[in-house]
């Protein structure tokens, strides 16, 4: 879904952004490409780190965003002399690419410590369980 808006930018860049904006912007298409490539990988690591959480891998997404967060402030103080516009939307894009790889290394090397299968179907029976009747054991 997000590459379709990053082909659609790229392709409608100028009309889409004089339709919203106005004639006075329609030289920053390249801005829309950017940010729309970054909104993609905004809701990829969004997701990514929703499954992390329900892993309950909490620590390593603190420190992903504030990597992310320290990329943004070095990105912007290089690149905002020179840049403009064009170079902040990367930075952004950089920022975001950053913590989407770190996130999918993390949810691989989960998925693979522990079968999710394997993990949903260990169940702990307290003390107090009952056997079932002859016939109706569980399996496992």
């Amino acid at each position: 879904m997000g590459l379709v808006g990053v082909a659609g930018s790229w392709l409608c860049g100028d009309f889409v952004v004089a339709c919203c904006y106005g004639r006075e912007f329609t030289g920053h298409a390249e801005v829309l490409t950017w940010v729309m490539l970054a909104a993609t990988l905004l809701f990829a690591g969004r997701f990514l780190g929703d499954a992390l959480t329900a892993m309950r891998c909490v620590r390593i997404q603190l420190v992903t965003q504030t990597a992310s967060a320290f990329v943004v402030l070095v990105g912007s103080i290089l690149t905002l002399p020179d840049g403009g516009l064009v170079g902040l939307a990367k930075v952004l894009t950089a920022a975001l690419a950053l913590r989407v790889a770190v996130f999918l290394v993390c949810f691989i090397v989960q998925t693979r410590e522990k079968p999710l299968a394997a993990s949903c179907l260990a169940v702990d029976r307290p003390a107090h369980y009952r056997s079932p009747a002859p016939g109706m054991e569980l399996a496992g």
